[in-house]
């Protein structure tokens, strides 16, 4: 039997209140200055020691552990925005971070599929809402879809974040299937 079983009910037992009742406290007036000034330096000290005590034991906690993270944080490739056009650069902060990972990333995403339905567009995979196509030149020819779809733009956050932490393709598409799916039918 654990220990926690052999405990005394403490349900049972009559409460008893921890501070004492209001009539039996003297106001502060009546008290002697040099009394209070005592109480109070006692009090401050007594914080003081206990905050330097927490900051200290949350220090340890902290740097310990950091250094035994068991997640495995990949880097992510990212794109230069100087590759993107005008309507990404006037974005916001997170569409530009996905088009900058779309672009990097295409064996990736063109393995997730998106739940916006952008299908009937023509699209066939989270890619295809950032890239329309790779010119010739081997430039990408952009969509701009995913500028104003916040759903694409999840899938493909999700996607990097779980990319970053070591997933696989067919992991990071079973995520985005249970999360997305109810949102509208696949592209792929």
């Amino acid at each position: 039997m654990c220990q926690c079983h052999q405990l005394p009910d403490v349900r049972d037992q009559k409460r008893t209140p921890q501070y004492a009742p209001l009539s039996t406290l003297q106001p502060r007036a009546k008290r002697g200055t040099a009394e209070l000034r005592h109480e109070e330096a006692g009090m401050s000290r007594w914080r003081r020691w206990k905050r330097l005590i927490l900051g200290a034991l949350s220090s340890i906690v902290i740097g310990c552990s950091g250094s035994s993270a068991t997640t495995t944080d990949h880097a992510a490739k990212m794109a230069s925005m100087s590759v993107m056009p005008d309507a990404v650069h006037s974005a916001a902060a997170v569409t530009q971070e996905a088009y900058q990972f779309a672009v990097a990333n295409p064996e990736l995403l063109k393995g997730i599929p998106c739940y916006c339905g952008c299908g009937g567009m023509g699209h066939t995979s989270n890619y295809s809402c950032y890239v329309q196509r790779v010119s010739s030149s081997g430039t990408p020819v952009f969509d701009t879809h995913a500028i104003g779809c916040s759903i694409c733009v999840d899938i493909t956050l999700d996607a990097m974040r779980l990319s970053k932490q070591g997933k696989s393709l067919p992991e990071i598409k079973a995520y985005v299937h249970d999360t997305y799916a109810r949102f509208g039918p696949s592209n792929m």
